[in-house]
């Protein structure tokens, strides 16, 4: 388990390093939802009180095959109801102050699955379980130290 953990982890650094030097860059192109980005598909684009939010979405299973190579990895000691990892890009402001909380509220059909999201190297995110097709509904809240609470309201479709 500590092995497997360890070897998500490394994978969540890498690819918070990818994205930081990516972003240093401007390249036309990249605010489509369509676009892959290093930590997943993009999902999501909102901003409000001078804080902007990226969402990134990425099936485990692909990730850790991605960034794993060669090594075998055990799935009996990973969570089978977590399927997905969830980043979210969250700029703050001099309107919003710094960023105290963030969670994730997703929601499908009659089922609601609140989580709360971890500081990870440039953005927040969470392991989720997206485990059947459909649209979830899902709902960023952010804590900020000015702004209070912000809400960000949004779908994810998966097919």
């Amino acid at each position: 388990m500590k092995k497997m953990l360890v070897v998500f982890s490394v994978v969540l650094v890498f690819l918070a390093v990818k994205v930081g030097a990516h972003d240093e860059h401007s390249h036309m192109g990249h605010e489509t939802k369509k676009e892959s980005h290093g930590l997943g598909m993009q999902v999501f684009k909102g901003k409000s009180k001078g804080v902007e939010v990226k969402a990134y979405l990425n099936d485990i299973e692909s990730a850790m095959k991605a960034m794993a190579g060669d090594i075998k990895i055990d799935k009996s000691k990973m969570d089978p109801n977590l399927t997905h990892h969830i980043a979210f890009n969250i700029s703050e402001s001099a309107q919003s102050g710094k960023i105290k909380a963030a969670t994730l509220k997703l929601t499908f059909k009659d089922k609601t699955e609140t989580y709360k999201l971890f500081s990870m190297h440039g953005h927040y995110g969470s392991d989720i379980s997206l485990k059947e097709k459909g649209t979830y509904k899902a709902q960023l809240s952010i804590d900020t130290e000015k702004a209070g609470s912000i809400d960000f309201d949004f779908k994810i479709n998966l097919k």
